[in-house]
């Protein structure tokens, strides 16, 4: 991710901020830090088992992400359609696993998770944890057979609380197919929350003041 530092003047009491944008607004980190197709789950090497690959704990054939509680399974055609490219995530290889990336971030920013899912052969459900925010659960409605999946579209928004942030997906209930999430990404104008905008504020209006006095 790139990043720049933009002096702000705001007209009438003059104050000074300094403001955090990223360089490409709706730019997905994810494919920004591990490479385009990562939040997709295109990237790794993947091993054809029959349309499937079982991937277990501690395993670094993905690429981009982490896996761990009992691993998961990466699938692809003809087994299973994807909601974007040609791969998607089972999140339970039998029973509940999990994946996690760390992408940079910007305290106080608001970044936005997007993600597309379907339930499995029965409705299951997930977790989205995003850093140290409350977990998100996730449903999806509709169980379908791999092949024939029809995929819901999910969004949050959170506030980083560090420059880098841990995002999880897991299996909360599964009947050991799902649920499958796909075409994961994460964005951000990467502008603080007003809090800490306010903050930053008075240190440049300080430092104003003081180049005034130094005339």
């Amino acid at each position: 991710m790139n990043l720049k530092l933009k002096r702000m003047w705001l007209s009438g009491p003059v104050l000074v901020a300094l403001v955090v944008q990223t360089q490409a607004a709706g730019l997905n980190l994810i494919d920004d830090t591990y490479g385009v197709g990562a939040g997709s789950f295109e990237l790794g090497s993947f091993v054809d088992a029959g349309g499937y690959m079982r991937l277990a704990p501690g395993s670094g054939q993905l690429g981009g992400w982490t896996i761990g509680g009992d691993g998961v399974d990466w699938l692809t055609t003809p087994y299973a359609r994807a909601a974007e490219g040609a791969m998607s995530l089972d999140l339970a290889a039998q029973t509940a696993g999990w994946i996690e990336t760390t992408i940079p971030t910007v305290a106080g920013a608001v970044f936005n998770v997007a993600f597309d899912s379907y339930a499995g052969q029965q409705p299951n459900t997930g977790l989205l944890r995003f850093g140290s925010s409350a977990p998100e659960a996730f449903s999806p409605l509709t169980a379908k057979e791999a092949a024939d999946a029809i995929y819901q579209h999910f969004a949050y928004s959170f506030v980083a609380s560090s420059d880098s942030t841990v995002l999880r997906f897991e299996a909360a209930s599964t009947s050991g197919f799902g649920p499958v999430i796909d075409n994961v990404s994460v964005d951000s104008n990467a502008i603080p929350e007003p809090s800490s905008l306010a903050s930053i504020g008075l240190v440049g209006l300080f430092g104003l003041w003081l180049r005034r006095k130094l005339r």
